[in-house]
């Protein structure tokens, strides 16, 4: 899967995942939420 520098038409978004992703590197994200009770 190539990595893309620009995004595609349309698609205009600036987050830092995104500019890892594709630069064609690993990244790990996570989701802490507090317990139900």
């Amino acid at each position: 899967m190539p990595a893309y520098a620009v995004p595609p038409p349309g698609h205009s978004s600036t987050s830092r995942l995104e500019r890892v992703l594709r630069a064609g590197r690993f990244a790990v994200t996570a989701e802490l939420n507090p317990p139900d009770s």
